[in-house]
């Protein structure tokens, strides 16, 4: 989500409704670049970060949830959570190594009692999910993972999917996107093509599955194809 474009459509009151939420995988940014944004919109929105430091020639891997919040008097208000990335990538160039400014806070809505939970991480951070985390979330727990990746089935990557569906019940849900189907790298005058498939998928474990080949085929020929543990 190109900053631009949230930006001109949250000043022209483009907003989920009350009750519902946006969760946006946006483009880089430095952390001073976001500063500006908060004042650009300060007219139309609150927008909330965590404090960092801001490091010279660092940008910031960022989510945006967008949502309608009550104020202390009742009125509603759009409420912009950026998210940062908290874990580089891995690369041959060490690239997000040595330029990504992380941050150290995963947001969480709902959780209360026997509610549902969501919580999102962005592509990399899935190297840094531990066994720990994956006890504390497996429980009613949707869980989104935002990526823009060539390699989505890489083993290690994927290993924070094991985590979650190793524990029992049927109530864990993974959302996975990633939109990185047939990217055209540019960099430095020369261009590359993936040629990869996207592998956006749902993951989750029920508690009754119907594995018959005839099942399997209709459900296939109706949409994404669909995971399961």
């Amino acid at each position: 989500m190109p900053w631009e474009v949230l930006i001109e459509a949250i000043k022209r009151g483009c907003i989920p409704k009350p009750g519902k939420l946006w969760a946006l995988g946006c483009e880089s940014i430095t952390y001073t670049d976001l500063g500006q944004v908060k004042k650009d919109l300060s007219g139309s929105a609150i927008v909330l970060y965590e404090g960092l430091q801001p490091v010279h020639d660092r940008f910031t891997d960022p989510l945006v949830y967008v949502f309608i919040a009550l104020q202390h008097d009742n009125t509603p208000r759009a409420v912009l959570l950026v998210q940062f990335k908290t874990h580089p990538m891995g690369d041959d160039d060490h690239f997000e190594t040595n330029h990504l400014l992380c941050g150290t806070r995963i947001y969480q809505f709902g959780g209360r009692g026997l509610q549902l939970r969501l919580v999102s991480i962005l592509c990399s951070d899935a190297f840094a999910f531990t066994d720990a985390e994956a006890k504390e979330l497996y429980d009613r727990a949707l869980v989104v993972h935002l990526q823009l990746n060539e390699k989505p089935r890489q083993t290690q990557y994927r290993q924070y999917r094991d985590r979650l569906l190793q524990f029992q019940g049927d109530t864990t849900e993974l959302i996975c996107l990633n939109w990185a189907r047939d990217v055209l790298e540019s960099s430095e005058g020369k261009q590359r093509c993936w040629k990869n498939i996207g592998a956006s998928a749902w993951y989750l474990r029920p508690d009754k599955f119907d594995e018959r080949d005839e099942t399997l085929c209709a459900n296939h020929g109706r949409g994404p194809l669909l995971y399961l543990a």
